[in-house]
């Protein structure tokens, strides 16, 4: 996440396995974006997530 940082990146999605393990690991990892200036989003729903980044 550091580099997403670096690089100034304004919106992130998240695309994971739907399975608790999965979910997991990706809370833990987006959580490194809090306090930044960086909206995202985590789903396992690959409509949901091109949905959500073209409003973007």
């Amino acid at each position: 996440m550091p580099k997403v940082i670096e690089a100034e990146i304004e919106h992130s999605v998240t695309v994971h396995e739907a399975n608790p393990f999965a979910e997991a690991e990706m809370k833990a990892l987006l959580s490194r974006l809090d306090g930044h200036d960086v909206s995202s989003i985590m789903t396992s729903d690959m409509e949901k997530a091109r949905a959500w980044i073209a409003d973007k």
